[in-house]
């Protein structure tokens, strides 16, 4: 293009040399000449500006393309954080409801809690009175734990359950011990055995005395000399001394509520 222009340029300018009067074809040749720079110059400076805008407008086109993928971006990022907040409201509702369920527990757990720690402290009152020191002190332990209001409500109820438990494998398992057993101001180490809650046991470390635990009286009656062989077998029993075997214990009739 910038050829052409020239080319037609230098034509115009032959042409009027022609046709011209003038008798100093220098000072022609300088005109056509300086003419000829202009328009280059022109030429090159238009060029420039066409460069510089179409520069212009694919940078503007650039940024442009830019700001829309920003705004699509924005668009999706908030309707996902819309979606969030509404799964975090459900998530709120939820909570807030476990937190009401939670409040109602605890106001039936605390007064179930109390009346569990009451039925075992009367059962290890009124019950055969094996391992009483033991039980007993397992009783007042809950009690004091009771009182903490330190201790979590699930950490009571927790408790008091596992107290439960234990009294319950009493009740159905042989057990022997040892221990003091003290009569008028005598006191003696005897061989206790009791048979669930069935029946309590004692055996001399002689094997000559022993008694059986007399619910209704709440003392020992003394065992015949065949009652004691039978307690002696259960004891090597409830020891791994020997293998089970049928065993004819004497019992005495007795309900854990009777006095």
């Amino acid at each position: 293009m910038r050829i052409k222009l020239s080319i037609l340029s230098l034509g115009i300018c032959v042409g009027q040399f022609a046709t011209a009067n003038t008798p100093k074809p220098e000072e022609k040749f300088q005109e056509i000449k300086k003419a000829m720079t202009e328009s280059v110059t022109q030429a090159q400076n238009s060029q420039k500006k066409v460069d510089a805008y179409s520069d212009e407008t694919t940078k503007l086109l650039g940024q442009y393309q830019q700001i829309t993928q920003q705004i699509e971006d924005t668009k999706i990022y908030n309707q996902k954080m819309q979606e969030m907040i509404h799964s975090q409201h459900q998530e709120m509702k939820v909570i807030e409801q476990d937190i009401e369920n939670i409040k109602q527990v605890s106001t039936q757990v605390t007064p179930l809690t109390s009346k569990m720690w009451v039925a075992l402290n009367q059962l290890v009152e009124r019950d055969l009175p094996f391992l009483k020191k033991e039980r007993t002190e397992r009783v007042a332990r809950l009690k004091k734990l009771m009182a903490q209001s330190s201790v979590s409500l699930s950490e009571k109820y927790r408790k008091v359950l596992e107290a439960f438990q234990i009294e319950m494998s009493y009740g159905n398992s042989l057990n022997s011990y040892r221990g003091a057993l003290s009569q008028g101001e005598k006191n003696f180490t005897v061989d206790y055995l009791n048979l669930g809650r069935l029946g309590f046991y004692y055996l001399s470390l002689d094997q000559r005395t022993g008694g059986i635990w007399n619910k209704k009286d709440q003392t020992w009656s003394a065992l015949s000399r065949s009652d004691r062989n039978y307690v002696k077998t259960a004891l090597a029993m409830a020891q791994k001394k020997v293998a089970p075997q049928i065993t004819p214990l004497p019992i005495t009739t007795h309900f854990i509520g009777d006095k």
